[in-house]
């Protein structure tokens, strides 16, 4: 059974190479001496003024405000879900076998059984 969380895991990793990967094919081979000389070309940055920062801030409380009651909404329809898939995600895939010993002692309760009811099989039986 394929797990919801597996395939969006999977799609997200794949957006991420999508977007990344043709900045890294492009920037790869440059040397660093050359990024560093175009670190150093670079203006320093400008910290914004509070205007900016308050606004930014009021932007973040809105969207979260905004996408709280629908990640919550998610987390009760698929909890119990991920839940499952991640308990069935632990268990072994093939239950362990009898080892040795349980055989033989299954193999040795089942001749002394055989012995007492006077069986002659069991007593040529090793």
């Amino acid at each position: 059974m394929r797990c919801a969380a597996v395939s969006s895991v999977r799609t997200v990793e794949e957006t991420v190479k999508s977007v990344i990967g043709p900045v890294y094919e492009k920037f790869h081979l440059v040397p660093d001496e050359l990024l560093r000389i175009a670190d150093r070309s670079v203006y320093p940055v400008q910290h914004p003024q509070a205007p900016a920062r308050s606004t930014a801030s009021d932007i973040a409380a809105a969207v979260y405000s905004k996408c709280k009651p629908a990640a919550k909404e998610a987390y009760d329809r698929f909890g119990a879900k991920v839940e499952h898939c991640a308990e069935t995600t632990r268990q072994r895939l093939f239950p362990p076998a009898p080892n040795t010993s349980c055989w033989m002692e299954k193999y040795n309760e089942k001749v002394v059984t055989a012995a007492k009811k006077s069986c002659r099989v069991p007593a040529l039986v090793p």
